[in-house]
């Protein structure tokens, strides 16, 4: 299972600590396809690190692995990528989705991380 490696390597690089998942609500993306939400607890439970992970509706366990983390302070993986661009279902006007004919994870296995927790800010440090 290559998604599940995946998984693996996401959780090394996070760091040591807990980790819970659970599966996406169906309320949600009904035709989503399978797989997890959940999230990495570090340093000590004070901070959680959020994932989504979108099962291949291809052949998940041989399906490569794609792990997505969109760049730069307030790009959200979830709400840009998940829900935007790439992932299974598109938000369509309020409290409603809809499926994504050109979702990556017709094909492939999708994380989406939020790592905004992991950015540290500059400071005014050098800034004149």
């Amino acid at each position: 299972m290559k998604w599940l490696r995946g998984l693996a390597l996401v959780s090394a690089v996070a760091a040591a600590g807990s980790f819970r998942t659970r599966s996406p609500p169906r309320s949600i993306c009904a035709d989503a396809g399978g797989g997890h939400v959940g999230y990495y607890s570090l340093e000590t439970d004070s901070k959680h690190m959020f994932f989504w992970l979108a099962e291949s509706r291809g052949e998940p366990s041989s399906d490569p692995v794609i792990l997505w983390m969109s760049g730069g302070p307030g790009a959200s993986s979830v709400a840009f990528g998940l829900f935007q661009e790439l992932g299974p279902c598109l938000i369509d006007g309020a409290n409603s989705t809809r499926s994504n004919p050109y979702a990556w994870n017709n094909n492939a296995n999708v994380i989406f991380v939020e790592y905004g927790l992991l950015l540290k800010p500059l400071g005014r440090q050098g800034i004149s």
